[in-house]
């Protein structure tokens, strides 16, 4: 890695703490360190830096890495737990997944009177399930990259908040999609009932596959309306 890239990288994680409350009371901090990282950019970029203005700017990059890390552990714990390890988020994700967990075991032990086929035009719950349950596995592996790097931002909270619904909703139209297809292919058996499940789960996973899914029944609509 560059020292460029690292000084950019430094200066990214620094303004996201400062975003996130860290030199709320820190303002010098922040000063001292960002003009730290601005004077090693400034040397980084010129065409012929000699050594000697790289050892200097090697060193202003380390002492504002120090100066980071230590800020950051002398932080309190409420600001660490919420916007160093993101636990708020984590717990969240995981009371979802719990929240699911309980209810299909639930609905093993105590089994409903009537329950929804897959051969009927309707969206069953476990497949909702399944898509929200995608979604959980793609936030968790979002927030372990944010938290692992320092990068994790409050604002995304929303973001984090709303992943299930989403993975809900996208699997669940997806699932409908493919069920449409299926109905007019295969006289609407499922021969697999796995299968649903799993296209649900990767849609709740992979939005952007879930969202191209979507757009191509639309383009289909719009053709066959033509």
């Amino acid at each position: 890695m560059s020292l460029q890239t690292t000084i950019n990288e430094m200066i990214n994680k620094l303004n996201i703490a400062q975003e996130n409350g860290l030199f709320q009371h820190q303002k010098d901090q922040y000063d001292t360190i960002h003009s730290r990282l601005l004077d090693a950019l400034g040397a980084s970029m010129k065409a012929n830096c000699s050594a000697t203005e790289y050892v200097a700017a090697r060193k202003n990059v380390d002492d504002a890495q120090t100066n980071f890390n230590t800020t950051i552990q002398s932080a309190k714990f409420g600001y660490k737990f919420n916007y160093v390890y993101g636990l708020p988020v984590l717990l969240y994700l995981i009371g979802m997944l719990g929240l699911i967990a309980f209810r299909e075991a639930f609905r093993s032990l105590f089994p409903p009177l009537s329950s929804v086929h897959l051969s009927l035009p309707a969206i069953p719950t476990h497949i909702v399930l399944a898509g929200a349950v995608g979604a959980i596995l793609r936030a968790i592996i979002a927030l372990w990259r944010q938290v692992d790097r320092m990068l994790y931002r409050r604002v995304w909270a929303t973001w984090f908040i709303l992943s299930p619904i989403t993975g809900a909703l996208l699997g669940g139209i997806v699932y409908l999609g493919f069920f449409v297809g299926i109905l007019v292919t295969t006289n609407g058996m499922i021969n697999n009932p796995a299968l649903p499940i799993l296209i649900a789960a990767i849609a709740g996973f992979n939005w952007e596959w879930a969202q191209g899914v979507l757009q191509n029944l639309a383009n289909v609509f719009t053709v066959a309306k033509k």
